[in-house]
Formats: structure tokens, C-alpha cells, sequence
């Protein structure tokens, strides 16, 4: 037998396979994203402005097929949120307007109306923790697009200031909105370092205070309620500075009298030789 020097000799031939060309997925007509796409969760708070940023992101992306965006959106909404566009989301095969549905449907329930939103403009309280320039952000998301540069805008934002910044920025009338916010930012970086600044000197100076004074008299030190203390009398050797009084107790007179006599001089009462 001679060996096989070629496999494919015996080998049957290979069969062409063609290849099935893509088909469409519902009315998905464009190619899929050769990226992997992934929208940020639905802002309910901020439904135009997420939309607006949904749409930059697609096309900055090179997706335009709007049936891979009527997708995309719903993959980002949450499980209460497609509640409310059940039936949308429910459809199988989908219309070719289905993402301009959705949108609709979306900015409907949750972008406030004008009357709304100027409401809570007018009820939003003082700065408080925030910086101006947050506060000015919030005021901005609430005010009518056709008043954003004008002055009862200019002066709400002004009055939620504190009287410091006010007074330093009131005066303005030529700068923009928004420069005065930054402005504002600055005046308070600017206190908060003067407060930050004045404190770790009372620190420092405390501490150089503690480290100056002598050991010594903070020891001796007495407490403030010993200074109205007032002095114990002082036991002198008569009669009432022993336990046992001794004889001269017996005899009425004094320790001096008993121990020298006539030659006693201080006689301590009660004693019958005072007159001595």
C-alpha cells in the first residue's frame, strides 16, 4: 500500500456556502452601532434637557436610524417609567415614529408646565449652603425661556443673595447674569478663606499663649472658690488647742498662768489671774 502523501485526496469536496445577508429587525433598517451605546438613567427632573443630551450623544455616535433611538430610550427608563408608556413599549413591531411617541409621551408627564415652574421660581428659598452659581442654575431651569436675560430674573437671583454680596454686586447693571454668579462664587471663596484664615490665627495664638506661661504657677494655682475662703483662726498653746485641757483647767486659769506664773504674759481668758 502506498501512504497518502495528500489528505485532501480523499478528502470530499468542499461545499459553497453562501452567506445570508442581514436581515432587518422589525423596522430596524440601518446597520447596528459598531459601539457599544449606553444612555445615562431618564432625569425626570430635567426630561427636555436629558432629551437634548440623548440626541447629541446619538449623533455624535453616527446612530440616525430613530428606531435604534426609540430602543435605546426605553433601555434607559426605569421599571415605573415604562409603566407609563406600557403600551408603546408593548407594541411588537413597532411604528417607524415610535421614538417621537415616546418623547412626546415622556416630556408630557414630567416637563412641568409654565405655570408650575414660575410657582416654584418664586417660592425657591434664600442661598443657604449653596454657591450662587448653583442657585442661579436652579433659578434658570425654572424661569420662561423668553425672560432669562431679563431683570426680574436678574433681580431674584440678587435678593437670595446674602446683604454682603448685594451690597458688592448690586450696583452692577452691565455685566451678564451669569458673570454675576461667578462674581458671587468669588466673594465667597473669598470669605470663607478670610474666616478660614482668622481662625487658625486665634488657634495659633492660643496654643503660643499656652506654651509662654510657667509651669509652675499653673501647678499653684488656686481655684477661684478658695480665694472667698476665709483663714481658720489661728490655736494658740491655751486651752482649747489640746484634747485634754490639762490641770490648769481645774485651777481656772490659763496655760501661761499654770506653766510661768507670775512671769505669764499671755494670758488666754477665761483665767482668775488676769489681773496679772
Amino acid at each position: 500500500m502506498t501512504p497518502l502523501e495528500n489528505f485532501s485526496d480523499i478528502m470530499p469536496p468542499r461545499r459553497s456556502v453562501a452567506t445570508p445577508a442581514s436581515q432587518p429587525i422589525g423596522n430596524v433598517i440601518a446597520a447596528a452601532p459598531t459601539r457599544e451605546i449606553k444612555l445615562p438613567p431618564f432625569e425626570e427632573d430635567m426630561p427636555q434637557a436629558w432629551y437634548n443630551q440623548a440626541e447629541a450623544y446619538f449623533r455624535l455616535h453616527g446612530v440616525t436610524d430613530r428606531m435604534f433611538w426609540f430602543y435605546y430610550v426605553q433601555w434607559a427608563l426605569t421599571p415605573v417609567q415604562k409603566k407609563l408608556a406600557r403600551d408603546l413599549l408593548s407594541i411588537p413591531d413597532p411604528p417607524p415614529n415610535a421614538y417621537e411617541l415616546l418623547k412626546e409621551r415622556l416630556l408630557r408627564l414630567y416637563d412641568k408646565g409654565e405655570k408650575d415652574r414660575c410657582r416654584r421660581l418664586l417660592s425657591m428659598p434664600p442661598l443657604g449652603g449653596r454657591r450662587p452659581s448653583e442657585l442661579l442654575a436652579e433659578m434658570l431651569q425654572l424661569c420662561p425661556r423668553d425672560d432669562v436675560d431679563g431683570r426680574i430674573i436678574r433681580y431674584m437671583f440678587l435678593f437670595r443673595l446674602t446683604p454682603t454680596m448685594q451690597s458688592m454686586l448690586g450696583e452692577d447693571d452691565t455685566s451678564s447674569i451669569t458673570d454675576l454668579a461667578a462674581r458671587a462664587d468669588a466673594l465667597m471663596d473669598a470669605e470663607a478663606a478670610k474666616e478660614h484664615a482668622v481662625a487658625a490665627a486665634v488657634e495659633e495664638a492660643t496654643i503660643a499663649a499656652a506654651g509662654t506661661a510657667p509651669a509652675s504657677s499653673a501647678r499653684k494655682r488656686k481655684p477661684d472658690w478658695y480665694k472667698n475662703k476665709k483663714p481658720a483662726p489661728k490655736k494658740s498653746k491655751g486651752d482649747g488647742d489640746r484634747p485634754d485641757p490639762g490641770p490648769w483647767n481645774d485651777l481656772g486659769i490659763c496655760w501661761s498662768h499654770y506653766t510661768y506664773g507670775d512671769k505669764a504674759k499671755k494670758c488666754r481668758p477665761p483665767c482668775a489671774r488676769a489681773e496679772n
